[in-house]
């Protein structure tokens, strides 16, 4: 458990899910991959709350963010989060989309918070010396591993997970304190000048938790669901 000021402007509401979601991708953005201004990004899934935020932070650190959704509904979301260009995976070839949009050089990180057999397509979009973080299976756990892709690319592979940084006793993982640090600076300035904001789909009262799931399984929403109590 860490414990955080956030900026006084900020709702609870908002406050609550805002650095999972933010720190989650910092991370993974600037300590796993080391992304730099003009870099490109890959983000799946990228309405879920974990995946506007990565567009919002790619948008405050100058990258280009590419972001998949299956619903053409969801386009204008995800260009408002900061997307450069999104790819509707039920209209769109993605690999053939993402390759023209990086002029075939393909991107420096995709942030896969579904996973699914899309791993096995994506690994064709991974720029030479890249990075695939896979942190997430909304999309299942039947992944076929695209090696030949890894071995002509020479990309790293890497099943991420926030805990690697902010740490965790129960499975003996230390916590990165210099990188923490950096994380809640990076956070707290894009939470206290706007930068960065939460968005929330839609409140449920804590005693409607089980309509609060339906909901998320439903998958229609765009950003966070909150309980309140």
């Amino acid at each position: 458990t860490h414990l955080v000021n956030h900026p006084h402007h900020l709702p609870p509401a908002e406050a609550a899910p805002a650095y999972m979601a933010y720190l989650t991708g910092s991370f993974a953005l600037f300590e796993v991959a080391r992304l730099q201004r003009g870099d490109t990004v890959l983000v799946t899934g990228a309405s879920s709350g974990t995946g506007l935020a990565a567009l919002k932070m790619a948008r405050a650190a100058g990258l280009v963010a590419i972001a998949t959704t299956r619903s053409a509904a969801k386009r204008q979301v995800l260009r408002d989060a900061g997307a450069t260009y999104v790819v509707v995976t039920e209209e769109e070839d993605v690999v053939a989309t993402v390759l023209a949009r990086t002029e075939g050089r393909g991107v420096d990180l995709v942030y896969d918070g579904v996973g699914g057999p899309m791993v096995t397509l994506l690994g064709d979009v991974v720029a030479r010396r890249g990075w695939y973080l896979l942190y997430g299976l909304s999309g299942g756990v039947d992944i076929a591993f695209p090696v030949t892709a890894q071995f002509r690319g020479s990309w790293h592979f890497h099943v991420y997970k926030v805990l690697e940084f902010t740490g965790s006793e129960t499975m003996g993982l230390p916590r990165d304190e210099a990188a923490l640090q950096r994380g809640l600076e990076f956070v707290n300035a894009g939470l206290a000048d706007g930068t960065l904001d939460v968005r929330i789909d839609r409140t449920f009262a804590l005693a409607d938790v089980a309509l609060a799931h339906a909901y998320m399984e439903r998958a229609g929403h765009a950003g966070k669901v909150v309980l309140t109590v």
